[in-house]
């Protein structure tokens, strides 16, 4: 059996991998545009670093928006 480790990735990694704003976040999330996050404590959350994979590979590119 091959097993999978999930990383929780905080919001630094989030914005050190996408270059936005806490509250871009929470509007792409409201939007059902993200992943939700979970959380990880009283006052933590976190995201699955499965379904920000997910979601980086569903995501159109530049280049195939430019050609539709």
């Amino acid at each position: 059996m091959t097993s999978t480790i999930t990383t929780i990735l905080r919001f630094q990694d989030l914005q050190k991998l996408f270059k936005v704003s806490r509250s871009s976040l929470d509007r792409w999330e409201a939007k059902n545009a993200f992943p939700k996050r979970i959380n990880i404590g009283e006052n933590s959350v976190g995201w699955r670093s499965d379904e920000i994979q997910k979601w980086l590979q569903d995501r159109p590119n530049a280049t195939q928006m430019e050609t539709k």
